[in-house]
This record gives structure tokens, C-alpha cells and sequence, in this order.
């Protein structure tokens, strides 16, 4: 009873906040619903003030009693001057956390009906664990819209967050919008990961394709201190942390494996591997990874990491559900419109590394790959924002480029689709010891373009 008692008062704080204080208002009112609230007359002023804010009238007891007249909804405040007696409950320095409690009352009641719903379906034996198990993933994921996150945004307020990203934009040394890839020469054509979005990095094996995936994990994670989660489905979490020790002391990974390490080997592993250590670098190596199981992980990390960018090797390893579609081009299809659902609920950006068919192989010239060689290409090629391609032309036995220019060591990383602006082609050294990339530097030419092919662009 004390509970519900204390509910109804946060219920009253929020809804004071909003008549007293717009600011507090505009943002309780971008991530609340009506269904928050547990009385009638609670949802029926709360929608009053959703419908003033939409139409970008004030809020104040005033219009909000002439709102509730409107919608046929003034029976539902009882008591003469209830409107002003909530007035005097606001308190916007804790408007934040009373929405967050609200929010968090609304979602474990959600649970409880699950909850009541799934106890009665495990006692009934006529129930298949498969359609309980569909069922239940249904209801989890559709929890986050229950929960009250709206998706009509006014106006102003969406001109406000832009403005205010350009502003962040324009004071970072790296001038990109997106979370940073670690390789210049990509991010001035990607304009870095964006948020929400989901990018494939597609390439025959072999290719470099979990190096590439390796380093961006490691360089965003270091070097730009953000939260980065990386999912491995193909190598152990010790593989990858050797490959990634590997790249940062130059040491070759199968010396690593057989430790195979000089004194001074010793000391420069110990040196480089500081800055990784206090990193918030996640790994996790769970083989057969369901899309289900990929959200939850990630929605915890979010919680408790705040993780920013989210890596995973590769695709093709991961099941929509638990049991595998029989077409394969549909549940990859599936998996990718999760994967691009998880970024936008969870504003994180997602980049996947898959694997391209064998039709590059078999066709004539320089073999440089195209989105029809991707595999289920109708599936990945249509979902994905950003796709890129990883190409390294002396795995060919190709010497020179184009333009006469020596490959050895070269790696081409094209940008074949892009939703957010240019297409083009980054230029990267691989060294194939190590498995590992770095920026490639022309010192023949100062340009700030060093590594990008300019032509690509238009």
C-alpha cells in the first residue's frame, strides 16, 4: 500500500513538473505515454499536455483544464482545484529521475502480465517450447513501445538536437558527426559510424575482414575511450584478445600462441598493452548467437557500459531465433532488420562483417567485389546503410593499381552504398605478420586526403 501511495505522489511531481516548467516538460513529454500512469485522472492530464505540446501551446492549469473539457475528460479530476494543488508538487531538478521511476514501475508491471501469461503456457502441455519461446521474444521486444518511448518527435525539438550535434560536430578535432572508425581515411568518407544505423563489411575469406573488424574495436576503445562491444561467433575470446595483443606490439600472433616471446618482446607486449587493459572493451564469443540473446546482451551493456558501438563477426553465424528458418536469404533478411531495429533502440551503431559468395573468384580482371557478391546480397544489400567492401589486390597476385602504383601491402576498403553521403574508396596498409591495418601515409603528398581515391567521390 506505502508503494502505491508513493507511485501516486511521483505520478503528481512529474505532472506538476510539466505545467511548471517547460524545459523539464518538453523532455518527460519525448519519453512518456499515458500508460505510465496508474489513475484515470493521472492519463487524462498527461494526455491534455501531450496534445497542448504537440500544437505548441502552453502548459498551464488554465489551458490544461480547458484540454480536459475538450477531450470529455474533466469527470476524471474529481477534486476542485486538483490542477493547482500537482502545481505545487513540481520539482524540476528531480523531474529526470521521477520520469525514470515511473518508467521503470510501468515496465515491471509489463513483466508481470508476461510473467502471469508465460507461467500459464509452461502449465499448459499442449504448448510447444518453440511457439512459447517466438511468443515470448514478441512480447520482450515489444516491451520498449509499452513502455511509453514515442516515436512523434515536434519539430522543435528535433531542431534543437541537430543544431546542437552540429555545434559538437564543429568543436571535435576529428570534425566527423559519427563514432570515430580509428582510420581517417574512412571516416572522411563515412563521415564516421552513425548512430541507429547498421553497416556491413563484406569480403572472401582470408581477406582480412575480423583484423579490420579487430582494430576498429581496439583503436575506438583506446584511442577515443568509448564503450565498444565486440561479438565473436567464429574465434574463442582468447583468440581474439592474441590477435588484437598481436597488432599492438607487432608481435606475430603464433609466437603469441606458443609463447615464443624475447625479454624485450616481454617488456614491449607489457608497454602496449596499458592503454587496452583500462579500456572498456567487451568480448564475447557465444557460438550459435540468436538474435534474442544479441539484444538482451546489448541492452545490458547499454545499461551498465553505455556501449556506443557494437562489432560482430560474423553474420552469416548468427540464427534469427532459436530454431533456423529453412530459407536462409529470408532469416538473414530478418536478422538484419533486428540488427538495424537494435541500433535505433538502443542509439548505438552496428557493424557486421560478412562473407562474400564465391562468384568473385571465379570472375575474370582485378576481382574487385560488388554488392551482387555479397551472400543473400537481395537481403543485406537492401537493409544495410552502410556497405563496405575489403580488398586486397596482391592476394590476387596484382602488382600495381590503375595507376602504376605498387600494392604490396595495400588494402582497399570500398564504400559501395551509402545512405549518409558519398561513396569512395579508403586506402589502408595492411601487414600481413601481424594481421593488423594502419593509416597509410603518402609522403609525397601533404593533401588531406592521403589515402582516399578524391575520384570516387562524385
Amino acid at each position: 500500500m506505502k508503494a502505491k501511495k508513493h507511485l501516486l505522489e511521483v505520478e503528481a511531481c512529474v505532472l506538476g513538473t510539466l505545467i511548471a516548467h517547460e524545459k523539464a516538460s518538453a523532455s518527460a513529454l519525448e519519453v512518456l505515454s499515458e500508460n505510465v500512469f496508474t489513475t484515470a485522472a493521472h492519463k487524462a492530464i498527461y494526455k491534455a499536455a501531450k496534445g497542448l505540446s504537440m500544437r505548441f501551446e502552453p502548459i498551464d492549469t488554465l489551458t490544461l483544464a480547458n484540454e480536459l473539457g475538450k477531450n470529455g475528460d474533466s469527470d476524471a479530476i474529481e477534486e476542485k482545484g486538483y490542477l493547482k494543488k500537482l502545481l505545487g508538487k513540481a520539482a524540476s531538478k528531480m523531474a529526470a529521475s521521477y520520469v525514470a521511476m515511473l518508467k521503470e514501475a510501468h515496465l515491471r508491471r509489463e513483466l508481470k502480465v508476461i510473467g502471469a501469461w508465460l507461467q500459464e503456457k509452461i502449465e499448459d502441455e499442449t504448448q510447444g517450447y518453440a511457439d512459447i519461446n517466438r511468443e515470448l521474444e514478441r512480447k520482450i521486444y515489444r516491451l520498449k513501445e509499452s513502455a511509453g518511448d514515442e516515436c512523434m518527435h515536434p519539430i522543435k525539438t528535433a531542431l534543437g538536437k541537430v543544431i546542437k550535434q552540429m555545434e559538437n560536430t564543429g568543436n571535435t578535432p576529428e570534425g566527423i558527426s559519427g563514432i570515430p572508425s580509428g582510420f581517417s581515411a574512412l571516416d572522411r568518407i563515412t563521415n564516421g559510424w552513425v548512430k541507429g544505423s547498421i553497416t556491413i563489411l563484406g569480403g572472401r575469406p582470408a581477406m582480412g575482414k575480423t583484423s579490420l573488424l579487430l582494430d576498429i574495436a581496439r583503436r575506438v576503445a583506446v584511442e577515443f575511450d568509448m564503450p565498444v562491444a565486440y561479438f565473436s561467433l567464429e574465434l574463442s575470446v582468447t583468440q581474439v584478445t592474441q590477435r588484437m595483443m598481436s597488432s599492438l606490439s607487432g608481435i606475430e600472433t603464433r609466437h603469441l600462441q606458443i609463447g615464443k616471446v624475447t625479454s624485450k618482446q616481454w617488456d614491449t607486449l607489457h608497454d602496449s598493452m596499458d592503454g587496452l587493459s583500462k579500456s572498456q572493451l567487451f568480448i564475447d564469443d557465444t557460438a550459435n548467437l540468436s538474435l534474442f540473446e544479441f539484444r538482451e546482451k546489448c541492452r545490458v551493456l547499454k545499461a551498465n557500459a553505455n556501449i556506443e558501438l557494437v562489432l560482430v563477426d560474423h553474420i552469416q553465424l548468427m540464427k534469427h531465433s532459436e530454431r533456423r528458418m529453412q530459407n536462409r536469404d529470408r532469416e538473414l533478411s530478418e536478422i538484419c532488420k533486428g540488427l538495424k531495429g537494435i541500433a535505433r533502440e538502443l542509439d548505438i551503431a552496428i557493424v557486421a562483417s560478412s562473407q562474400l559468395s564465391r562468384a568473385v573468384e571465379t570472375r575474370g580482371g582485378d576481382k574487385r567485389p560488388m554488392l551482387s557478391d555479397l551472400r543473400e546480397s537481395g537481403a543485406l544489400e537492401q537493409d544495410a546503410d552502410l556497405v563496405l567492401f575489403l580488398y586486397r589486390p596482391e592476394y590476387y597476385g596484382i602488382t600495381e593499381d590503375w595507376n602504376g602504383k605498387d600494392t604490396e601491402g595495400i588494402a582497399e576498403v570500398i564504400v559501395s552504398k551509402n545512405r549518409f553521403g558519398p561513396m569512395g574508396t579508403a586506402e589502408l596498409k595492411f601487414d600481413n605478420r601481424t594481421s593488423s591495418f594502419s593509416e597509410l601515409k603518402d609522403n609525397d603528398d601533404d593533401s588531406a586526403f592521403d589515402g582516399v581515391r578524391v575520384e570516387d567521390f562524385f
